[in-house]
């Protein structure tokens, strides 16, 4: 049942539904969706430019006529007048919408009324309880109405929607009063008018069903009459179903049941009137209505072009519009441009948008939105074709309400989770363990980010030798699945296999035998390589690309907690400095992290010694070969110095000899950018016997101190003994600054004199009296070489 639930709630089957019931309710009429659509329809119109309508003038019985000569219905006789000044300018065809169902008190009238009737066509009404019968007019007089219906298969082809053949009722047959007298002398018409459900009347059907007949309405007996037209040569369609109108050059693009979009363009009325009064008194001039459609009936001055249309002006758009032979329409293809379109909004909100954030989400749905709107409005302003856009509207507004209502449900819903989790979290990295482990089983193991959590906790707790802690976090997150390594971590757990030791004395971890190799990072384990200025060195391996590595640790439980920050600054200083560097005479920082309590750096690991196992005189260097390790070694410097960082540490132990003879200047432990504000005067950092002057008297340093210190280097080289001594460190500090080493020349006779030269200008006390830079040293090496060569 859960499944059940959780599918149909997804957000795609979810869209598709919502997508479905909206299309639905598009076609069959839903009336919130209509009056949107009405709404929007309105207001786009009136920024269309009004049709044209010099061919026809309407004649109104307004206010002024009203207060003049009398309030309305006027009698037949005043009628008969009003039609004969009418005459008198001889129009191409005359419309009277003033009704004439109504009982006349003057019999006279009605024949004064036949007699003036030329070219008229005559308006009638739906009058209930009247029935036509078989009135031989109406029977003439319409058009055989088309029973036979389309197939869905054959509504598809000419692009009508197929759906129209089961959700269209057929419009119920109309009761015509009969016409007596005016038969033989002019037309009848019906005028039906039926507001939308806002009050609004936008339509006017063209063919009115009566019994199994189709009468034209009053503005298309105007049409026939003025272009001579018969209605029997009128092509047509099934009455249920949008469709068009052919007559002679007439085509006419109607919707369901021959309706009309009335063409209320503009914002004023896009015909002339003229005031009965002012005709019947000669106030109009003679030609005014000559060889012009004439339409006579009462103007209510409540009613707009605009808004709540009469009988008049509705029947003058309805004359308008076919006089220009382009009226507004909804094409038949509007509905599958419109299903396409709500498709669309509809995969965009249930598929993309739970995906976005809520800001970028929304301003994308809008600029979509805003894209199918206006298109849309430009259709109708342009082209006159009318294209729903409510239901994309509704929908796109329904759909990101659900959607975020989801994800704030679901915010909700883990708030407590997420709470737990960064408490935890926080819990672990102040090395609070057990609290940790108490907050992070109060979560669900598969919410977001507490795989990555728990896993790392459970490494903690096996670092600190509590392996049934990690046991316990490893059960809790195997309920969320398979998880990296953790099924042969249950495993090794439950075979209490012990995989990583601390113990407290040096901080050293001691690889068990039997178990799985520690891991710090990503690096697994694999020996130690010795002690560092800072910590324990190990050989370790990154599995992910099968790379060995140096990895240097720095444990914070053998630092006094008073130092704990500066230490931890210098080491991540030498892991900056170092990072920046990239030469091939510079060991190579891969990676810098930090763990529980330890941080560690990984870097290249090089095959071969440093430079302290020959500094004695048993093992010493051949000259020339003491010559090419410098030049190396300067060019090291070099390149550091121009990246603004200085050694401060420059010593044998410091430099790597590999069995291919390259050289690897390591350990930038105490370096430090050149360009920091921060100072360290009355702070010495280095190794004593290689430090310069300016190191000693805690003076800032520049690259020539790291030029004293290899200079130093040299001398212990050459001669086997390094030149500065004392019996403790203040003495030590003291002959640096002051005291002149043994000279060169004496213990080496056999030592080239530029050699020795070279020598005694890298340790000059003055740091002006050195080289400028390692590269005026790297060339001077390089001079020195040529010159044993040439010997």
């Amino acid at each position: 049942m859960r499944l059940f639930s959780r599918i149909i709630f997804s957000n795609p089957v979810l869209g598709l539904l919502l997508t479905l019931v909206i299309f639905v309710a598009s076609q069959v009429g839903c009336p919130p969706l209509q009056v949107l659509d009405q709404q929007i329809f309105d207001q786009l119109i009136a920024l269309r430019k009004p049709a044209n309508s010099d061919n026809l003038v309407m004649v109104a019985i307004d206010l002024k006529s009203r207060q003049q000569l009398g309030d309305t219905p006027w009698s037949r006789h005043q009628l008969a007048k009003l039609l004969n000044a009418v005459e008198e300018q001889h129009p191409a065809a005359i419309g009277l919408i003033s009704p004439l169902s109504f009982a006349s008190s003057d019999p006279t009238a009605d024949q004064e009324l036949i007699a003036n009737a030329r070219n008229l066509v005559v308006r009638v009404e739906d009058l209930q309880g009247i029935s036509a019968g078989n009135t031989p007019y109406f029977k003439s007089h319409s058009l055989p109405r088309i029973t036979q219906l389309p197939t869905a298969r054959e509504l598809l082809l000419n692009q009508q929607n197929p759906l129209r053949r089961y959700l269209s009722q057929p419009p119920s047959p109309l009761l015509l009063p009969p016409l007596r007298g005016l038969q033989d002398r002019a037309l009848a018409g019906p005028l039906i008018l039926h507001p939308d459900k806002d009050g609004v009347l936008r339509r006017l059907p063209l063919l009115v069903p009566w019994q199994d007949r189709l009468v034209p309405s009053l503005p298309l007996q105007l049409i026939l009459m003025t272009t001579g037209e018969r209605l029997q040569d009128l092509s047509y369609g099934p009455l249920e179903f949008p469709g068009r109108l052919s007559l002679g050059k007439l085509r006419l693009d109607l919707g369901p049941g021959y309706q009309l979009l009335l063409d209320r363009s503009g914002r004023a009325p896009a015909f002339q009137a003229i005031s009965a009064s002012d005709l019947l008194q000669q106030k109009v001039p003679p030609r005014t209505l000559r060889n012009r459609i004439v339409l006579i009936g009462e103007s209510d001055a409540q009613a707009q072009p605009a808004g709540r249309l009469g009988a008049l002006e509705a029947a003058t758009l309805a004359t308008i519009s076919l006089l220009n032979g382009t009226p507004l329409h909804q094409p038949a293809w509007g509905w599958l441009l419109e299903s396409l379109v709500l498709l669309y909004f509809g995969l965009f909100c249930f598929l993309l948008l739970p995906r976005l954030s809520t800001r970028f989400g929304l301003l994308s749905l809008l600029f979509f939105l805003l894209t199918w709107v206006i298109g849309a409005a430009a259709t109708l302003v342009i082209s006159g074709l009318w294209l729903q856009v409510a239901p994309a509207i509704v929908l796109s507004l329904l759909g990101f309400l659900l959607v975020h209502y989801k994800k704030l449900r679901h915010n909700l819903t883990t708030s407590v989770a997420e709470s737990d989790k960064m408490l935890g979290r926080s819990f672990q990295e102040q090395g609070m363990l057990d609290l940790a482990l108490d907050r992070y089983l109060r979560c669900p193991p598969g919410y977001r980010g507490m795989k990555e959590l728990l896993y790392s906790l459970g490494l903690d707790f096996e670092r600190k030798r509590m392996p049934h802690k990690a046991l316990t976090v490893y059960l809790h997150l195997q309920k969320a699945g398979s998880f990296r390594d953790l099924k042969q971590r249950i495993r090794q757990l439950r075979d209490n296999v012990q995989t990583l030791v601390m113990p407290a004395a040096n901080g050293t971890m001691v690889i068990s035998k039997s178990g799985e190799k520690p891991m710090l990072g990503r690096y697994r384990i694999e020996k130690v390589l010795g002690q560092g200025a800072m910590g324990t060195v190990y050989q370790g391996v990154d599995p992910k690309i099968n790379r060995q590595v140096a990895i240097k640790t720095l444990a914070y439980e053998q630092i006094d907690p008073t130092e704990l920050d500066d230490v931890k600054e210098r080491f991540f200083r030498e892991a900056e400095a170092a990072g920046r560097l990239n030469h091939p005479n510079i060991v190579t920082v891969y990676d810098v992290g930090e763990e529980a309590d330890l941080a560690y750096m990984a870097m290249e690991l090089l095959d071969g010694t440093d430079l302290s196992q020959y500094c004695s005189k048993k093992n010493r260097l051949s000259a020339r070969k003491i010559l090419e390790l410098g030049a190396q070694i300067a060019g090291a410097l070099d390149y550091a110095h121009h990246h603004d960082v200085v050694h401060r540490d420059i010593k044998p132990a410091n430099i790597m000899l590999g069995k291919n003879g390259q050289v690897k200047v390591a350990d930038f432990g105490v370096a430090r950018m050149v360009s920091s504000s921060k100072t360290e005067t009355g702070i010495i950092l280095g190794t004593p016997s290689y430090m310069s002057p300016e190191q000693v008297a805690g003076k800032r340093v520049d690259g020539r101190s790291d030029l004293f210190s290899l200079g130093v280097v040299f001398y212990e080289l050459f001669s086997g003994a390094k030149p500065f001594v004392g019996e403790n460190l203040t003495a030590l500090m003291y002959n640096i600054s002051n005291a002149k080493y043994p000279d060169l020349q004496d213990i080496c006779p056999d030592l080239p004199d530029d050699c020795c030269r070279m020598v005694d200008k890298l340790l000059s006390k003055s740091a002006s009296r050195r080289y400028k830079s390692a590269d005026l040293l790297q060339r001077e090496l390089f001079d020195l070489l040529d010159t044993m060569e040439g010997r």
